[in-house]
């Protein structure tokens, strides 16, 4: 009974949030129109071209909200969003825009719809949608991401500074509360030292593990090379024993 309490509340949490997100993008599009048509005529929109943004209306917001859920816009995790996100939003922006313009040129009653007003419309409405889903994760890694206190749990070196690396970094910057705090990256590519990524710089190669882990007082070391062979993995566990870091992961 517990359980099927929590899957109804958790069920209704989603479709409010879904509610709210569609109210948002309704809005958005009626808007991103509204403000095209207002460009196009320099802020004053003539009689008989602001009844046709009224009839034409409808018809942008049911196309495009229904490609953006045939597109899987409505299923972007919005903390998570990442460039193919922004490309997908660009697709779906942009297959609505050419279904909009299918319908309205060959309806007699919409001919003389502004050909600018479609192009200005479709760059509105993308910027919009894509900063609205961008919107959490700008937040936690932007604005957040600047208040978090200067120190916060275990000292950390992160062995590896390319994909798996930059992803851990950046999901322990949105954490609320982390058991380990980054301090820099060790990586054997030579072309990375000294370079940052996300905010944190690569200080040196992996055999240089001890002399920077006592250099920054590392009190954790994080290895984030999936393809790391047995023998690297055993001299690092080795390095890291030899001054006193237990904490490995």
């Amino acid at each position: 009974m517990l359980k099927m309490y929590e899957r109804i509340l958790k069920y209704l949490n989603i479709l409010r949030k879904n509610i709210i997100l569609l109210g948002a993008d309704l809005l958005i599009i009626a808007l991103s129109l509204h403000i095209a048509f207002l460009l196009r005529f320099d802020f004053h929109i003539p009689i008989r071209y602001y009844e046709l943004f009224l009839k034409t209306m409808p018809l942008f917001i049911l196309v495009k909200t229904f490609i953006f859920y045939l597109m899987g816009v409505y299923s972007l995790i919005w903390r998570y969003v990442g460039i193919k996100d922004i490309w997908s939003i660009i697709k779906a922006v942009g297959i609505s825009q050419i279904a909009i313009v299918s319908i309205i040129y060959f309806n007699p009653d919409f001919r003389s719809f502004p050909r600018s007003v479609i192009i200005t419309d479709a760059v509105l409405t993308f910027v919009s949608i894509s900063s609205l889903r961008a919107s959490k994760r700008f937040y936690l890694e932007i604005i957040k991401g600047q208040f978090r206190p200067e120190y916060s749990g275990k000292r950390t070196l992160i062995i590896g500074a390319g994909n798996t690396g930059e992803m851990i970094v950046r999901e322990i910057s949105r954490m609320e509360i982390s058991e380990y705090y980054p301090v820099g990256f060790l990586d054997d590519d030579p072309s990375k030292t000294g370079k940052n990524i996300n905010q944190l710089k690569v200080l040196g190669g992996i055999d240089q593990l001890e002399e920077i882990a006592k250099k920054q007082k590392i009190e954790a070391i994080i290895i984030a090379i999936p393809s790391i062979s047995n023998n690297k993995l055993r001299k690092i566990y080795k390095s890291a024993k030899r001054i006193n870091i237990n904490t490995i992961k």
